[in-house]
């Protein structure tokens, strides 16, 4: 603990913590800190001579909170520059019960213990043997341990079969990768292994599925700019359990590309996943191209966090936007039995 001087401002804090004490006292990582000053605003710590970061004990409370708001559902986002009295109001109103007098915040977690690292499901609302699965694999991911993660996954698929398992164990585990990913709980590496290990698990359900012959090709990949590629794979992977014949291309690729791909494939769908941005106008003008592309038969499927940012566009272009998995697979039920 220090006294200390911010040397810009020349604020003085009395106390001040060094980021390994805030991050300990949080149950944020440093990363964490880190990356919710940079991307948010949400806290300004003071700086030490030797220019390290330097937190008061009001900036603890604060992080605390914004900690346990985001734990609770809440988006880094929006509410990272709230002042400190409505991120308590907030806590209030989401933990539905009166803060202690003289307002002190414990770490989140505290009541039960050790806090859970940001990064942990913390009641995301999955049933006990999903969550297990799913912490297992965000364990594997964290700690970039392939064996270990394809291993979680396995025993996933064993124990609930392919549907289910995709759909209680993989759709949660990629939402809460993207979700930690955009708050600054995991790096874009952690995002990269766990797409390249999604991929290996893709790829195995494809060999494993044994289309009829005959089985309609369904092609997915992400349109250009759109880096993300989780839930394209996502979809090949249900589209495979279910019969399909799958080909992925993978992320952020120009619209000439898909449609040529798509002719050359006989594909009878495109599925493409858009996750993040949400406001990228060329996005807009390459979905409008791709469908000029594309013959009038083969269908487009938009799906991902950033779809409803689009709609306007995609219901121009007459594309399908399925909310979730149940809608995903009706879907494609449909139209494998529409005659082409």
């Amino acid at each position: 603990m220090y006294h200390s001087v911010d040397m810009r401002t020349g604020r003085n804090d009395g106390e001040l913590h060094p980021i390994k004490v805030v991050a300990r006292r949080t149950g944020l990582t440093q990363d964490v800190l880190r990356a919710w000053e940079r991307r948010y605003g949400a806290i300004t710590p003071a700086r030490s001579r030797g220019d390290r970061r330097m937190y008061s004990s009001a900036d603890i409370e604060r992080l605390t909170l914004l900690h346990r708001l985001t734990r609770l559902g809440r988006a880094i986002g929006q509410i990272a520059r709230l002042p400190i009295e409505e991120l308590r109001r907030l806590l209030q109103e989401d933990e539905g019960r009166p803060l202690p007098p003289g307002n002190p915040v414990a770490p989140a977690g505290a009541e039960a213990g050790a806090a859970r690292p940001a990064w942990r499901t913390a009641g995301a609302g999955e049933e006990e043997p999903a969550r297990d699965h799913i912490e297992a694999c965000l364990d594997a991911v964290l700690a970039l341990d392939s064996g270990r993660l394809h291993a979680c996954l396995d025993r996933a698929y064993l124990s609930m079969g392919r549907i289910a398992a995709l759909q209680r164990i993989l759709l949660p585990l990629l939402r809460i990768i993207g979700e930690r990913w955009r708050d600054g709980s995991l790096r874009v590496m952690h995002e990269h292994f766990a797409s390249s290990m999604v991929r290996t698990l893709m790829e195995s359900f494809s060999i494993g599925a044994d289309p009829a012959a005959g089985a309609p090709l369904i092609l997915a990949a992400t349109p250009a700019g759109q880096l993300h590629e989780l839930g394209a794979l996502f979809s090949i992977a249900a589209a495979s359990a279910d019969g399909w014949r799958t080909l992925y291309l993978g992320p952020s690729l120009a619209a000439e590309e898909i449609a040529a791909a798509a002719r050359r494939s006989g594909a009878r769908v495109v599925a493409l996943s858009m996750i993040h941005p949400a406001d990228d106008r060329r996005v807009e003008q390459e979905l409008i191209r791709l469908r000029g592309m594309l013959p009038e038969e083969v269908a487009m499927v938009v799906g991902g966090a950033s779809a409803p940012a689009y709609r306007e566009a995609l219901e121009a272009i007459g594309a399908h936007c399925p909310s979730g998995l149940a809608e995903f697979r009706d879907l494609l039920a449909q139209l494998r039995s529409t005659p082409r």
